[in-house]
């Protein structure tokens, strides 16, 4: 997701073009990059958006449509085409006879890939080789597709006040979105069985007329936690509100009733018409003709025009790491200019550290070409000053290298030659004081670009809570290397004994990130007791802001939470797994994430926090 951050000043590279090419129609992400394709069976892939490869598809036929979910690629097309690859670099034809109409766009969500196109068709698979036709009970063409996956809470809607408590959350019932011809906007709750949203709306009995748009609409995506936006003919932009009934008394009795009222207006003075829509935490991108790209940070605006650097018809767009890429006509990729300018300064975890395979294990990697100097703590007697019960009396902290060996130790900061150092450092970075003479644990290390662990474990065996901190001492000036994520291995108890991890972003833009809970995924690595279900709430003070649980490729962006994965070094989850992830952009200053079991189930899990480049 990109965000607030992007601006007026925004502006685009072009990665790839060939004049008189073909037209490029769609691009995802997914673990081994980026794959765009287009007509004449063009495919072309890349790992780091700049360097773009082609690929032989073994066809000739138009594709149209590109998505990433089950551990394949699938591209759809002319003729009802499908192809499939693993990696992104072989490809292999899909035979099916659900459809011969050209397919025009495709989405993985919900455990199944689904496609849209020519005739009202609407093909569903559950692994992107076996396809079903669905009935769609239209006959124009239908391109846009998204999968709204909504949950209200308190924080999304302030208005509630105190009826949905701060840790509580409705969710507003699942469902894939498609449109297009016409204006037509179809719903369907598993992919099988569709209808119009108007129909919907009419057996809801819902307080509001539903006005449907006339434009032909090509490109939809969810905003927000639980509306949609759409964009399409004559600069056309579509949205949906949500409107909360409590039982027929708002805000008295539980949600019962979830209302929608769909909008219709045009996107500043433009009459292009607009082919892709891409969202951000706290922004939306539309792509058209002759070369429009037009950003705002939500449907209301105001909407901005960056200089795209081409008259070309531009169709759809990704945000993966710190870009937006836009691909569409003759070839054309562009990449824009970095969206965010701030960073992570400090990272933490706070948990319950045990023994054998249950001490406390962190890990953290630097990007760069310089040394950084970090500041890394282990506190636990510090906390009992912040009323923390049952912390670990005597941390031991370790730091070791990627391959286990290592590199610093302590146990008792005072009690080290630097210690002068180690204070100057905490004060420098806002850091909490040590006490003179406690035994909470410090180090101050220069490490080269590389990836890290910390260990915590008590002395003697020692059980209780503590927390592990690393501190980026550089500064915010220092961009030859920086501290990109932190990730903590605890046990996940209940109350007191979640596992917290925090974090500070320093500068003047938002921040994106992408964080995550993983539990059954542990399993694969031979861990045992792992958290079955886990749920992943990011506080700002006491607010929650952004909560996720799993399956995790359920939701409306897995494509982009796998391409941000992929991109950041992340280990992969497993598909459809209860693992809970989000990507958010959050404004600088503290922030803290917390994880928990459903239903107050306790086991191993790891929080991971990566500032996404």
């Amino acid at each position: 997701m990109c965000g607030s951050a992007a601006s007026a000043q925004t502006s685009f590279t072009t990665r790839h073009d060939r004049p008189g090419g073909n037209f490029l129609w769609a691009i995802a992400s997914g673990p081994a990059g980026l794959v765009t394709v287009g007509d004449g069976g063009t495919i072309l892939t890349s790992t780091n958006g700049t360097t773009w490869t082609r690929r032989n598809s073994g066809v000739t036929d138009w594709l149209v449509g590109v998505a990433y979910g089950g551990g394949r690629y699938v591209a759809v097309g002319d003729k009802g085409r499908v192809l499939s690859s693993t990696d992104g670099a072989t490809w292999l034809s899909v035979p099916q006879s659900a459809t011969t109409a050209r397919l025009n766009n495709v989405l993985h969500a919900a455990g199944m890939f689904v496609a849209v196109g020519e005739g009202g068709a609407i093909v569903t698979s559950p692994d992107g080789r076996v396809w079903t036709a669905r009935a769609s009970g239209v006959t124009g063409w239908l391109r846009a597709i998204t999968y709204v996956n909504a949950v209200i809470t308190k924080n999304n809607f302030p208005g509630l006040g105190g009826v949905v408590s701060s840790s509580s959350s409705t969710n507003y019932p699942a469902e894939f979105l498609v449109a297009g011809q016409g204006g037509i906007i179809l719903e369907s709750a598993d992919g099988n069985t569709w209808s119009s949203i108007a129909d919907e709306y009419w057996t809801r009995g819902a307080e509001y007329p539903v006005r449907l748009p006339t434009n032909d609409l090509e490109a939809i995506v969810m905003i927000g936690s639980s509306a949609f936006a759409a964009v399409g003919q004559d600069g056309a932009l579509v949205f949906d509100k949500i409107y909360i009934q409590y039982g027929g008394n708002p805000y008295l009795q539980p949600l019962a009733i979830v209302n929608r009222v769909v909008s219709s207006y045009r996107i500043g003075q433009t009459t292009a018409r607009l082919r892709g829509l891409v969202q951000g935490a706290n922004a939306l991108f539309a792509t058209g003709e002759n070369g429009t790209i037009m950003m705002a940070p939500g449907v209301n605006g105001p909407w901005t025009s960056p200089p795209s650097g081409t008259t070309a018809n531009l169709v759809s767009g990704l945000c993966v790491g710190n870009s937006l890429y836009v691909v569409g006509q003759n070839e054309t990729i562009l990449e824009s200019t970095p969206l965010y300018n701030s960073r992570l300064a400090n990272i933490s975890t706070r948990g319950l550290v045990g023994t054998g395979g249950n001490v406390m294990i962190s890990g953290f990697v630097i990007t760069g070409t310089a040394k950084k100097s970090l500041l890394v703590r282990a506190a636990g007697p510090a906390l009992t000053a912040f009323s923390v019960p049952g912390t670990l009396a005597a941390p031991v902290l370790t730091v070791l290298d990627g391959a286990g060996r290592p590199l610093a130790s302590n146990a008792g900061w005072g009690d080290a030659a630097n210690s002068g150092a180690v204070a100057a450092a905490a004060t420098q970075v806002g850091a909490f004081a040590f006490a003179a003479g406690s035994a909470d644990a410090a180090l101050l290390v220069t490490l080269d670009p590389s990836s890290y662990t910390v260990q915590v474990a008590g002395l003697s065996s020692g059980t209780g809570v503590a927390l592990v901190e690393a501190y980026d001492t550089d500064g915010p000036a220092s961009d030859a290397s920086r501290a990109i994520n932190i990730s903590t291995r605890g046990f996940v108890g209940t109350g007191g004994d979640a596992l917290i991890a925090g974090f500070n972003i320093s500068g003047a833009a938002s921040r994106r990130v992408l964080i995550r809970a993983v539990g059954p995924t542990l399993g694969a690595f031979g861990v045992d007791g792992t958290l079955t279900e886990p749920v992943l709430e990011v506080y700002r003070g006491s607010t929650v802001t952004a909560s996720a649980r799993g399956p995790w490729s359920q939701q409306a962006n897995a494509d982009e939470i796998r391409g941000a994965a992929f991109r950041s070094g992340a280990f992969a989850l497993a598909e459809d797994s209860k693992d809970a992830a989000l990507i958010v952009a959050l404004f600088p200053g503290s922030w803290t994430v917390k994880v928990t079991g459903v239903g107050n189930a306790t086991g191993v899990a790891l929080v991971e926090v990566y500032d996404l480049p």
